[in-house]
């Protein structure tokens, strides 16, 4: 069976160390913004820059400056905003972390094949894995940028079948999101298991087909 994973409040704690980051960006500019306006006003640029990168409509530098311009002053020169970033990002990647459940699940998942299927920057996302320790445990990893299509247009899902060489009944999906992720997937075809860690439980509700988890803990025996 081939099992894919995406990464980001998955397997790698996107959140908290994208909270350690704005912080610490925060305290670098000595803004005076209070701590929670300053973290909304960012993860909303982010939210909304990084879907229009994904969508074709700025590359993946210029999502990083409309974020920082966002952030502090639309009228920042592009070496300004970049400056800006890379405050945040070098706080961004010393928090890098894997769930603490990751590790044992892939672990007991050794018999299966495993694979990635990310939205974002391919260079950005298999360092991020190697960082983490964990890059050789895949067999196929598939970002959008390198194949042209995100999450969840059925194309990702099913480069990531071809290239793990897997056909759809025996095909799973594991991710955070339940629109991307859980929906995407199971109207490509495959088994979608969503990866419900904050405990929002919509899936219930809206689609009884779709495996919901709280822990990664739980998948090794939910896939047998």
């Amino acid at each position: 069976m081939l099992i894919l994973f995406d990464i980001d409040d998955t397997l790698h704690d996107d959140a908290k160390a994208t909270r350690a980051a704005v912080d610490a960006l925060r305290e670098h500019l000595d803004l005076g913004v209070p701590e929670l306006e300053f973290r909304i006003r960012w993860f909303d640029s982010l939210r909304h820059h990084f879907e229009r990168y994904l969508a074709g409509q700025i590359d993946f530098q210029q999502q990083r400056r409309a974020r920082a311009r966002d952030a502090l002053a639309e009228d920042l020169s592009d070496a300004e905003a970049d400056k800006v970033f890379e405050v945040y990002l070098t706080a961004y990647e010393k928090n890098w972390s894997l769930f603490a459940d990751v590790l044992p699940c892939l672990d007991a998942l050794g018999e299966h094949q495993l694979g990635i299927v990310s939205n974002g920057n391919a260079q950005q996302q298999r360092h991020k894995l190697s960082r983490l320790g964990i890059l050789d445990r895949f067999a196929c990893v598939v970002v959008s940028e390198d194949c042209g299509w995100a999450k969840p247009d059925p194309r990702i899902f099913a480069r990531a079948c071809e290239l793990g060489h897997a056909h759809l009944p025996n095909v799973v999906h594991v991710g955070d999101r339940w629109d991307i992720d859980a929906l995407g997937a199971a109207r490509a075809g495959l088994r979608a298991v969503w990866l419900d860690r904050r405990g929002e439980n919509v899936a219930e509700q809206l689609s009884p087909d779709i495996a919901r988890l709280t822990t990664l803990a739980e998948l090794p025996a939910l896939v047998g």
